[in-house]
């Protein structure tokens, strides 16, 4: 029975049930290449009932409220802007958009050491393990620069440009079934899904990505997920990249679900207290 306590605090305040990893989570976790923490949780709605719609997009839902994410540039720091973004929209619809700034991706791909830096980054856990643990300052207190020359800079924790504040996550959490993450979508905000980065996603313009290529340049590419639909019959995820806005679709991409191994599983935090 340890597997269904609920932590009636989350449960009650998000109208969903959130539950320590359960076996299957767990697997899925070790299959994905990292060893599940006691204080990880996994958030089902399968007991609300949740009539999904057949589309969604938080762009048009919530508009004020999604941040556009910095162009990585040479540095491959998906894994720190999609986090970092991830709770900025989420701090902002939290506050029915009271709370509206970007946070800052480079304090976290600099004070995220596991993080790998511009090599490449690690699984999202990482990201918002260390905005749990510490959080991070507003993006004009320490902007995006590691883009110029691929380099992640020294650790600090204090703004060239006005007070330093740091903005936290409470909670590291999962979600590993579809419906699961459309409804944390529809209800909280963007997810933070990885993806196999094939070369054919180089060339992508517009449309439902799905690979073609064999040649696969990484595993673990991470990108914001908004929302969803479906398009004759394809079914699709639609996601914000980290290459600015002039790449794919403004900044946005479509890529059909189960493709190239898009969200198996999603990870999110739940905003702190400002």
């Amino acid at each position: 029975m340890e597997y269904i306590v609920l932590i009636c605090l989350l449960a009650c305040c998000f109208g969903r049930v959130v539950i320590p990893l359960n076996p299957d989570t767990e697997a899925k976790l070790r299959e994905l290449g990292y060893e599940p923490d006691p204080s990880w949780v996994q958030v089902s709605y399968a007991d609300e009932h949740i009539d999904l719609p057949k589309e969604f997009d938080l762009r048009t839902n919530y508009s004020k409220c999604i941040h556009l994410i910095p162009d990585e540039g040479k540095c491959i720091g998906s894994w720190a802007l999609v986090s970092a973004s991830v709770l900025s929209d989420r701090l902002c619809m939290k506050t029915n958009g009271t709370t509206d700034f970007s946070l800052s991706g480079q304090e976290l791909l600099n004070c995220a050491k596991d993080g790998k830096g511009c090599a490449g980054g690690e699984v999202g856990r990482i990201a918002f393990e260390y905005l749990t643990s510490y959080g991070v300052s507003l993006e004009q207190c320490q902007p995006w620069v590691s883009g110029v020359d691929g380099k992640e800079k020294d650790c600090k924790q204090t703004c060239d440009n006005g007070t330093y504040k740091a903005y936290k996550c409470a909670k590291v959490i999962f979600e590993m079934h579809e419906d699961d993450i459309k409804a944390e979508i529809l209800k909280n905000g963007p997810v933070d899904c990885r993806f196999e980065f094939y070369e054919d996603f180089n060339d992508y313009k517009s449309g439902i990505y799905y690979r073609v290529s064999t040649h696969k340049l990484y595993s673990n590419h991470a990108a914001k997920v908004i929302g969803w639909s479906e398009e004759n019959s394809i079914k699709f995820w639609i996601l914000e990249n980290s290459w600015g806005k002039l790449w794919g679709e403004n900044g946005y991409f479509r890529m059909k679900n189960d493709e190239s191994g898009i969200c198996k599983i999603a990870v999110t935090c739940e905003p702190g207290s400002t």
